[in-house]
């Protein structure tokens, strides 16, 4: 962070490190490919950070199968039978009050893609009963529900999408439109009986990544009542590098502008610690590696550099390369001028106002 704190604005961000909730509305570290679970727990500590959302998914060109699915939410509620007195799976908004009391991490499980479900609407509903709570559309590329960010033939939601959407809302399933195409980010505000969120993108204003948000689509996203998570993923923020947190910070404030301040959270979305070698891995499951198809979705002259682009795996955020930087972003947002409770809003409180309608507490 480039900005110096004086001694007063340190001790602020101190305080609200320790006095606010924190929720970290998209930051996996692909289930299975932990190597030292005890050293994850660290890094969320170091953090401070009370609520997370995982992805279900193994990383591979098949992991977002049913089976693959399954296996990683079977993965993830044993780590929390066995470490039970650091962990707890939240289906409940109940749970991440009383995680947070307890000093332990409220995990809270979802979809990047809901290409599992495949053709059986009823798979939601297991998915629900087994403690998912939030499902993501569609990864970047067209599934049988939608068309993500990175098809140049935008279509949309299918009709099978509008019956999915529809069947999320009846059982409380958070609808995710983070990598959903921009028809497909409208067409499923508009079918949705309940607010949508986008838990981790940026502002397409600032850069026109494709996976980043128009304000088009940020604005109707709010518009539904819903919650923005700013992401802090190197090589989505500008077009050239270094990335830092600052970049970050300006996404946010953009989008702050855009859907209003009760209305947006965090979804760092940048798993990196020194044990997840696997994060730096090239995968083959269309991941935003490589320029191929991004001619058709960027102005040429907003096109990252060939080896910049190339580099995607190995690019840092400096000030906020990992979970356990959040107190930096604390800093940032006490130096930018916000006010304790915008900043308390920011880091969490927002995200419990949001999902709180969703998960009834007397389930």
């Amino acid at each position: 962070m480039s900005t110096l704190l004086t001694a007063e604005q340190e001790a602020r961000a101190s305080r609200l490190r320790v006095d606010s909730l924190v929720v970290d509305a998209l930051n996996t570290p692909y289930s299975p490919l932990v190597p030292d679970f005890a050293a994850f727990l660290g890094h969320v500590r170091e953090g401070g950070v009370d609520a997370l959302h995982v992805t279900l998914h193994e990383r591979h060109a098949d992991g977002w199968g049913w089976e693959s699915v399954i296996r990683a939410l079977s993965v993830w509620t044993d780590r929390c039978h066995r470490h039970h007195e650091s962990i707890h799976l939240a289906t409940q908004v109940g749970h991440i009050r009383q995680s947070r009391d307890e000093r332990r991490l409220a995990l809270l499980c979802g979809l990047q893609n809901a290409e599992c479900i495949e053709t059986d609407l009823d798979r939601l509903q297991t998915l629900f009963q087994l403690g998912v709570r939030i499902v993501q559309l569609t990864y970047n590329g067209r599934n049988q529900v939608a068309d993500g960010c990175r098809e140049t033939a935008d279509q949309g939601l299918s009709a099978f999408g509008g019956e999915a959407v529809r069947r999320m809302n009846e059982l409380g399933l958070v609808v995710d439109l983070s990598h959903c195409s921009p028809k497909s980010t409208i067409d499923a505000v508009r079918l949705s009986q309940a607010p949508v969120t986008a838990t981790h993108v940026g502002a397409h204003a600032l850069y026109p990544h494709p996976r980043n948000k128009t304000d088009d689509e940020l604005r109707a996203v709010a518009d539904s009542g819903g919650m923005v998570g700013v992401i802090g993923v190197p090589l989505f923020l500008r077009r050239e590098g270094p990335d830092s947190i600052d970049d970050m910070l300006d996404h946010l404030a953009h989008i702050a502008g855009i859907v209003g301040i009760n209305h947006i959270g965090i979804g760092h979305d940048n798993f990196v610690h020194p044990d997840a070698s696997h994060f730096r891995t090239n995968d083959r499951i269309g991941f935003a590696t490589g320029t191929s198809g991004l001619e058709d979705l960027m102005p040429a002259e907003s096109l990252p550099g060939a080896d910049r682009w190339a580099q995607y795996h190995l690019a840092r955020l400096e000030g906020f390369d990992g979970i356990a930087g959040w107190p930096n972003l604390t800093r940032g947002l006490v130096a930018r001028g916000y006010a304790d409770a915008e900043i308390e809003g920011i880091l969490g409180g927002n995200w419990l106002r949001f999902l709180a309608p969703f998960w009834d507490d007397s389930l």
